[in-house]
C-alpha cells in the first residue's frame, strides 16, 4: 500500500508499479487528507488488470481528480485497447464503467476524472474466446465474443451519464452486423450469426500456431469520438490457438 498526505495545495500519488496515478487539483481537498493507493483482488468480469482500492471512501474532494491507469501489452491478451474502460465498484458491489474514459494508446494511458474512490479497474468490452486453446487436425470448433454489455447500452450512451453498469457475461449477439471479417492464418472460421466455427487445416503446419482475428465496427457513440480517438471505424480483436 502506498500512502500520502495531500492538502489544499493538491499533489500526486501513484502505486508501487506506477500502473495507476492520481492527480489531485489545488482546491479539490479542504484539509490535509491521507490518501492511499492498495492493489485488491480483482472481481470485475472482463477486467484483464490488476484492481486498485483507493482510499478513503468518504473523502469528498471539491473538483474532480484525475485518474489515470497504465495497460501493459500483455493486458491486452484476446481484447483491445479500444475495448477498454476505467470501471469502479459501487457500494452497492455493482461495478460501473465509464464510458468517457480516454484512452491514449501511445502512451497505453486510460484516464477519467472522478470524485469518487472505491475499488477501480480497467474493463475489456469485448474479448475473443475459443471453445478449446489446442484442436486437432481437421477438428471443428467454435469462437464466440464474450461481453457483459451489448451495443445498445453503449450507443446509448449521453454525455449526462457517469457510467454503466456492469452487467451478466453472455455472447455478444450480433442482430445488427456489427461483427465482421473473421479471418485465421491456419485453417479455416466462418461467422456464423452470433459465433463462428473454426476448422483445423487437414495435417498439421510445421508452425501449429494459428491466429483467429475479427472486426468490431461502430459501437463508439459520436459523443464519444474526442475521448476514444476520433470516430473509430473499427475494433479488432486477437486470439491465439
Amino acid at each position: 500500500m502506498v500512502k500520502k498526505v495531500i492538502g489544499a495545495d493538491g499533489g500526486t500519488i501513484s502505486s508501487a508499479e506506477g500502473r495507476i496515478k492520481l492527480d489531485i487539483p489545488a482546491g479539490a481537498l479542504s484539509a490535509p487528507t491521507e490518501i492511499s493507493i492498495q492493489e485488491v483482488s480483482n472481481t470485475l468480469p472482463g477486467s484483464p488488470c490488476p484492481a486498485f482500492r483507493l482510499l478513503p471512501e468518504d473523502v469528498a474532494f471539491q473538483s474532480p481528480v484525475n485518474l489515470t491507469f497504465q495497460y501493459q501489452e500483455q493486458d491486452l491478451d484476446s481484447t483491445s485497447a479500444d475495448a477498454l474502460f476505467m470501471a469502479f465498484q459501487g457500494t452497492d458491489g455493482v461495478w460501473k464503467f465509464i464510458p468517457n474514459t480516454r484512452l491514449d494508446k501511445e502512451n497505453r494511458l486510460l484516464t477519467v476524472q472522478t470524485t469518487h474512490f472505491s475499488d477501480w479497474a480497467p474493463y475489456a468490452l469485448f474479448w475473443l474466446r475459443p471453445e478449446k486453446s489446442a484442436i486437432k487436425v481437421a477438428e471443428e470448433m467454435g469462437v464466440f465474443i464474450p461481453s457483459n454489455n451489448d451495443f445498445n447500452e453503449t450507443m446509448g450512451y449521453k454525455p449526462n451519464h457517469e457510467y454503466i453498469e456492469v452487467r451478466q457475461q453472455r455472447v455478444l449477439a450480433n442482430h445488427r452486423n456489427h461483427v465482421k471479417n473473421w479471418t485465421a492464418t491456419k485453417g479455416q472460421v466462418e461467422g456464423l450469426g452470433d459465433v463462428a466455427i473454426y476448422i483445423a487445416p487437414n495435417q498439421k503446419p510445421q508452425d501449429p500456431l494459428a491466429v483467429i482475428s475479427v472486426e468490431i465496427h461502430d459501437f463508439i457513440p459520436p459523443s464519444l469520438y474526442d475521448a476514444r480517438g476520433g470516430a473509430n471505424a473499427k475494433l479488432l480483436l486477437i486470439s491465439d490457438l
